[in-house]
Order: C-alpha cells, then structure tokens, then sequence
C-alpha cells in the first residue's frame, strides 16, 4: 500500500509540474504606485474615458466592466501602451467631452502623468516600483523632447 501511496505521489508531482511550467500564465497588469490596474488596450482605455466623463471623473468599476462587455467585439485588446491616452479621450469624446482630443486630453494628461485606469479613473501616483508607462514603455504620440528637459511646474531639470 505504501507504495502504491509513493507512486501516485511522485505523478502527482509530475503531472502538477507540467500542468504548472507549460501553462499559459495568462496577462500580467500594469499597476500604479497606489495599487490601481492601468488600462492598457484599446477597449479598456477607451472604456476607462467613457466610463470617466460619464462618472464625472470618480470612476466605477462596475460601469467599466459592463462598457467592456458591451463593447468586446469593437475594440481590439491588444496592448499597446503608447495609444492608451488617445483612446481614453476618443471614450471621453463619446459620453460629451467637447475639446480637442489631442491638445486638450491627450498632451494634457501627458504633461501631468495622469494615466488611465480600467476602472475608469486617473492614477497619479508613480514610484520607481511603479514608474509612469510612457517612461517605461516609451511614448509614441509624439516628441516628448520638451517633456524630458522641463519639470511639471515648468523649470529646467538640471542634468
């Protein structure tokens, strides 16, 4: 009996350990300083800026849940980190945002370093943990020279 106890262990542990190294791991998050799941596809940014206009900036985890769903099939979910910012403001520009999708949301939330949520709403708090996207994924919305040589409140970064 106590071998057959022992063999079934010793398959039990290898099959386990299969299952464990050749399994997909599935998506690992991106996350903010203050533990907030950044969005990082077209459908959750685009969700996370309708869900933000339409919650006037609170956020709301179920109203962007219930967005995604509603919206799988039109949106791509691949990720793509340098387009997050453009498609949150076209999802803001859905639910009533009248400015200019570039100039107003998207260089505005670059300069800050707000990023999106996919619970619809901004994170803010960025660490060396936790850095902000743009800095660790790069930006691809434009020349960012300015950005790097001038600190938020406008004085000239020292090198």
């Amino acid at each position: 009996m106590r071998r057959v106890l022992w063999t079934l262990t010793i398959i039990a542990v290898l099959a386990g350990g299969a299952f464990a190294t050749f399994r997909d791991p599935g998506r690992i998050h991106v996350f903010s300083a203050d533990g907030q799941v950044l969005a990082e596809t077209e459908l959750e940014s685009w969700c996370s800026g309708a869900t933000y206009w339409a919650s006037s900036g609170k956020g709301n985890a179920r109203q962007a849940t219930d967005c995604r769903k509603v919206h799988a099939e039109e949106f791509d979910t691949v990720i793509n980190h340098g387009e997050v910012l453009r498609w949150f403001c076209r999802g803001a520009a859905s639910e009533g945002f009248m400015g200019d999708v570039q100039t107003d949301c998207v260089d505005f939330l670059t300069g800050i370093r707000w990023w999106p949520t996919i619970n619809g709403a901004l994170a803010e708090v960025w660490s060396d943990a936790y850095p902000y996207p743009l800095d660790i994924f790069g930006n691809t919305q434009g020349d960012d020279t300015e950005d790097r040589e001038h600190s938020r409140d406008g004085f000239e970064r020292e090198n």
